[in-house]
C-alpha cells in the first residue's frame, strides 16, 4: 500500500498550487467574475505552504541554480582553460556519493533552509502570463522568506523519507554528469546530476530500491497524491499534467577521512505543464518551478 507522504516539504504543495493558479486566474480575468476570490478554491484544497520548511544560502542557491556550470566541478572561463574537474567514471562517483550519503543519515543534528524559485523566463500563460506571475510566486516560499529549522530527524528524513538509506539509485544510466573534487583542505565535494525523468515516484518507507531514479535520491513528490488532492477541487478541472524533473543535483561536501558530511545542496527543476479547463476555457500552460534545499551546521 502507497505510504501518505511528508507534506513537510513544500514541493507537494507548490506543485498543486501551480496547476491550480492556472485556472482560477484564467476563471478570473476571463470570465471577469469580480465577486470571485482565489481563496475560496486554494483554501480547502491546498494545504498552506509551511513557512519553516525553506532552503537559502545565497552563496549554494546561486550555484546550484546554474547546474551547467556545476556539472563538471569547474568553474567556466574564456580566458583560461577550466581546471581539472578530478573524478568522473559514474560508477565510482556514485559509489562515494551513496557511502557518504548513508553517513549523513547517522548525524545527530543539522540546519535545513527550503525555498522555491518561479522565474518569468520559465514560465508561459499566453498574454496573461505576466498577470499570473505575481500570484503564482504568492504560492512559494521565496528565499527572503525561508526560515532556518534545528532538527534531529536525518535517519528518517534526509533526502529519503521514512529510508535508513542516504541513496537507493544503483543504475549509472541515470547519472547525467558525476564528478568528484578534492578542495584541498581534507574535504571532497561531490556533484551529481540526473538525467530527465517524467513523473517519478517516491521510495517507500523502508524500500531497497526505488521505483524511479529520482526517487532514489531525491524526494520527488507522487503524482497520485497529486491526483487525489487535485480531484476535490469542483471549481475548476485540470484535464492533464505532467511533471518532468530535469538537471536536478545534489552536491555534498565531506571529510575525506571520516566522510562526514559538512554541507548538503539540492537543486530539484520540476517543468510542469498543465491543460485546465475552466468555465468555457481551456488553455494550455507550463511552468518550471525550483525547489532548492541546504543541509548544513552538521553534527555527528
Amino acid at each position: 500500500m502507497k505510504r501518505s507522504r511528508e507534506l513537510e516539504s513544500p514541493l507537494l504543495t507548490k506543485i498543486i498550487s501551480l496547476v491550480v493558479v492556472f485556472a482560477v486566474c484564467i476563471c478570473t480575468l476571463c470570465a471577469c467574475l469580480t465577486t470571485y476570490r482565489m481563496s475560496q478554491v486554494v483554501s480547502g484544497s491546498v494545504a498552506a505552504a509551511p513557512a519553516a520548511d525553506a532552503n537559502a544560502n545565497t552563496n549554494s542557491a546561486s550555484s546550484a541554480a546554474t547546474p551547467a556550470a556545476s556539472n563538471n566541478g569547474a568553474a567556466a572561463s574564456n580566458a583560461e582553460p577550466a581546471a581539472p574537474v578530478g573524478e568522473t567514471d559514474p560508477a565510482t562517483v556514485l559509489a562515494k556519493y551513496t557511502e557518504v550519503m548513508d553517513k549523513l543519515k547517522t548525524c545527530k543534528t543539522y540546519n535545513k533552509k527550503e525555498f522555491q524559485d518561479l522565474p518569468s523566463s520559465e514560465y508561459d500563460l499566453g498574454s496573461i502570463g505576466n498577470i499570473i506571475l505575481p500570484i503564482a510566486n504568492g504560492f512559494l516560499t521565496t528565499e527572503d522568506k525561508a526560515e532556518e529549522q534545528v532538527r534531529d530527524d536525518a535517519h528518517n528524513q534526509i533526502p529519503i523519507i521514512n529510508n535508513n538509506k542516504g541513496c537507493l539509485l544503483t543504475d549509472v544510466n541515470a547519472i547525467k554528469s558525476g564528478s568528484i573534487v578534492d578542495n584541498g583542505d581534507g574535504t571532497s565535494t561531490i556533484t551529481l546530476v540526473l538525467n530527465d525523468e517524467e513523473n517519478p515516484e517516491p521510495a517507500t518507507a523502508d524500500a531497497e530500491t526505488a521505483p524511479s531514479f529520482h526517487g532514489a535520491v531525491f524526494n520527488p513528490m507522487s503524482k497520485e497524491d497529486i491526483n487525489n488532492t487535485l480531484a476535490g477541487i469542483s471549481a475548476v478541472k485540470v484535464n492533464s499534467f505532467n511533471l518532468t524533473y530535469t538537471g536536478c543535483e545534489a552536491k555534498v561536501t565531506y571529510n575525506n577521512e571520516t566522510l562526514e558530511v559538512s554541507d548538503l545542496n539540492q537543486h530539484m527543476i520540476v517543468h510542469i505543464t498543465a491543460n485546465v479547463k475552466a468555465l468555457i476555457v481551456t488553455i494550455d500552460g507550463y511552468a518550471n518551478l525550483h525547489n532548492y534545499m541546504h543541509i548544513y551546521n552538521i553534527a555527528y
